[in-house]
């Protein structure tokens, strides 16, 4: 105990600077954006999958947009993905030394 705070208070206070919160926040929204990537990508990839079925049953799809989206949306996954972790590196690296030791 120091200044009359347990030690696992005292960090969290640390936490609690402009720029943490900021990096917390930035760690969010990627977090956030690559969810709803992951959701698009997942949803265009079963559209394109059920397309030729759908095409045989007459059920028309927009197999085409679903194509272009769940190309581009890959790429952009793929890239947000290397940010995410990078930005999440250090958690991970602390994470990983906890479970070797």
């Amino acid at each position: 105990m120091e200044n009359g705070k347990p030690m696992k208070y005292q960090s969290m206070a640390k936490l609690s600077s402009r720029g943490e919160r900021m990096g917390a926040t930035l760690r969010m929204w990627v977090s956030i954006v690559l969810f709803v990537l992951w959701l698009i990508t997942g949803i265009s990839g079963v559209f394109l999958l059920i397309g030729p079925l759908a095409a045989k049953l007459g059920i028309p799809l927009p197999v085409s947009l679903m194509d272009t989206l769940h190309i581009y949306l890959g790429f952009a996954f793929f890239g947000l993905s290397v940010v995410h972790l990078a930005l999440n590196w250090p958690a991970m690296k602390s994470y990983f030394r906890r479970l070797t030791h």
